[in-house]
C-alpha cells in the first residue's frame, strides 16, 4: 500500500476534528514530564477540547483550504494541537494556566473564529472569561438591580406616584473648574454643583446650602510593588499600612464623607440574599491602623530583609498625580512613615497618564490609585488580585486566592460563591498586596429647588437620582 494511502486516514480525522472547531492552538509541548502531560491532557479532556499530537505535513494537508489554514507558518517542530467544538477560548485559557506551573508548555499560535493570533494574541486570547463564568458574573450581578428597581418603585409609590418626581427639563452645565462652578451654584445658576474638597465643601455650608453624600462604589488604595526588593517582604507591608491612621487622613486631607475601607469590596456590592456584601466580610482594617503593631511588624522585616531603616529611607518612595489633593495625600503617608515608622519615603508627583504607565511596567515602588466596580459582585473588585491578571499591577501571586476566584467563576450556589470571595478579602487582608485607604464619598451642594434627595447607586445597571424641582 502506497505511504499516501496510509496517511489519508489521519488526515481524514484531523479534517473530522477540525470541521466545527471553533478553536484550534498549536502548542510547543516539548519538556513536559509525562506527568505533566498526563495532568494537561486530562484538564483539557474535563474542558471538553481534544489534544492531540499530529505530523505537521498532515495538518498542513487537512488544514488546506479551511479556515485554519493560517497555522500553516507556524507548524514547524513537534507539535501538539488543542481543538474545541463549544468553547472558542478554552483551549488557550486552559494552556496558558496550566502553563504557569509548566513553563516548558507553549502557545505557539492559534486560529479562534476564523481569526489567527500569534502567541501574544493568543495570550490575550486566554483571558477571556470562560461561559460558566460569565453566567456566575451574571448570576451575581443581577441580584442587586433587581432589588435597588425594586427600591425604586416603591419609593415612587411612598412619593405618590410618578407624577410626584417627574423632570421635565435638566440643563447640564459642562465647568470644568471647580471654583467656578461652586461660584455659579451660590449665584444661583445652578441647582446642584460637585463638591470635591473640603474647603469648597466649607464654603457651600456657608452660604446655606443642603450638602448631600454618597458612596459611590470607588475604592482607593496604595499599590505596594510585591515585586520590590524590600516590599517583597509582607511585613513591611504591614508595617506601611497599620502605621496610617485612616481616619485621619480623611479628616484632615479630604474633609469630607470618604469612608475608611473595613474590606476591599465597596458597601454598595451585594451579597447573596441582597444585603451589603462588605456586612458579611466584616472589618478587616480598622478606621484607625494599629501603629504600635506597625513598629512590631517593621522590626521583623528588618530582621528578616537584613537591611536598616536608613536602607528603606533611600529607597522608598510613592507615586502620585499632580493636582493639590493628591499630592497632599501622598505627603500624608509620608509624614504618617516619617512619625511612626522613622521612614523617609519620596514623594513622585507626575500626571495620571505616567504613573498609569510606571504601574503597568513595574517600574514604581508604592503608588496611590483606586478602582471602580464595573457590575454589581464582588468579583468585579476581587479579580483584580489573580495571577498575571490584566489589571493585577502589583506582581502579587497566591495560589489558593487563584484558586478560590476559579471557584467562585464556576459555582452556581450563590452563598457558596460567597464564601469563596471572603476568604479572598481574608487573604487580601493578610497578604497585604495594597494597602486599602478609603471608599470615596462625593459631596453634592443642592439649591431648595431639589426636594426629596439625591441618590446615585454604585453600578451602571440602575442609576436613580431622585430629584424634584420646585
Amino acid at each position: 500500500m502506497a505511504k499516501v494511502e496510509l496517511k489519508q486516514p489521519i488526515v481524514q480525522e484531523i479534517s473530522e476534528q477540525i470541521k466545527d472547531a471553533q478553536s484550534v492552538v498549536v502548542v510547543d509541548y516539548r519538556g513536559l514530564t509525562v506527568a505533566e502531560d498526563t495532568q494537561l491532557r486530562k484538564q483539557l479532556r474535563e474542558a471538553g477540547v481534544a489534544y492531540k499530537v499530529y505530523k505537521n505535513t498532515l495538518v498542513n494537508f487537512a488544514i488546506k483550504g479551511t479556515d485554519f489554514e493560517s497555522l500553516s507558518d507556524v507548524l514547524e517542530g513537534p507539535n501538539a494541537f488543542a481543538i474545541s467544538t463549544t468553547d472558542a477560548t478554552a483551549p488557550a485559557r486552559v494552556i496558558a494556566k496550566f502553563a504557569k506551573t509548566a513553563p516548558a508548555l507553549e502557545i505557539k499560535a492559534g486560529v479562534v473564529e476564523g481569526t489567527f493570533y500569534d502567541a501574544d494574541g493568543m495570550k490575550a486570547i486566554a483571558t477571556i472569561p470562560s461561559r460558566e463564568e460569565l453566567l456566575s458574573k451574571f448570576l451575581g450581578s443581577i441580584q442587586s438591580p433587581i432589588t435597588n428597581f425594586a427600591r425604586v418603585i416603591n419609593q415612587i409609590a411612598e412619593k405618590g406616584g410618578a407624577a410626584d418626581v417627574e423632570v421635565e427639563e435638566i440643563d447640564w452645565k459642562i465647568i470644568t473648574d471647580a471654583n467656578a462652578a461652586l461660584s455659579s451654584f451660590l449665584a444661583g445658576d445652578l441647582d446642584m454643583v460637585g463638591l470635591g474638597t473640603g474647603e469648597l465643601i466649607k464654603q457651600a455650608e456657608a452660604a446655606g446650602a443642603t450638602i448631600q453624600s454618597y458612596t459611590d462604589g470607588s475604592a482607593f488604595y496604595i499599590y505596594f510593588n510585591n515585586n520590590d526588593k524590600y516590599l517583597s517582604n509582607v511585613n513591611l507591608r504591614r508595617a506601611l499600612f497599620n502605621a496610617i491612621d485612616e481616619q485621619k487622613e480623611i479628616d484632615t486631607v479630604w474633609q469630607n464623607d470618604n469612608e475608611p475601607m473595613t474590606s476591599f469590596t465597596a458597601p454598595g456590592v451585594s451579597a447573596a440574599d441582597g444585603t451589603p456584601f462588605a456586612g458579611k466580610v466584616g472589618e478587616l482594617y480598622a478606621p484607625s491602623r494599629d501603629q504600635e503593631k506597625a513598629k512590631e511588624y517593621l522590626a521583623t522585616a528588618l530582621s528578616e530583609l537584613g537591611c536598616t531603616v536608613d536602607d528603606l529611607s533611600a529607597h522608598l518612595s510613592i507615586d502620585c498625580g499632580d493636582s493639590p489633593t493628591a499630592i497632599a495625600e501622598a505627603s500624608f503617608y509620608q509624614e504618617q512613615w516619617r512619625q511612626v515608622l522613622g521612614i523617609e519615603v519620596a514623594v513622585n508627583s507626575m500626571i495620571t497618564k505616567q504613573g498609569s504607565q510606571n504601574r503597568k511596567t513595574g517600574n514604581y515602588v508604592m503608588s496611590v490609585t483606586g478602582w471602580g466596580p464595573d457590575y454589581n459582585d464582588p468579583n468585579t473588585f476581587l479579580d483584580i488580585w489573580v495571577t498575571d491578571g490584566g489589571n493585577n499591577q502589583t506582581g502579587f501571586s497566591n495560589e489558593r486566592y487563584d484558586e478560590l476566584i476559579d471557584l467562585a467563576s464556576k459555582e452556581t450556589d450563590l452563598e457558596k460563591r460567597e464564601s469563596y470571595f471572603i476568604e479572598c478579602e481574608q487573604i487580601i487582608a493578610d497578604q497585604l498586596p495594597i494597602g486599602p485607604s478609603y471608599w470615596r464619598a462625593p459631596s453634592y451642594a443642592c439649591s431648595d429647588k431639589i426636594k426629596g434627595g439625591m441618590h446615585r447607586s454604585t453600578f451602571q445597571d440602575i442609576n436613580a437620582v431622585y430629584v424634584k424641582l420646585s
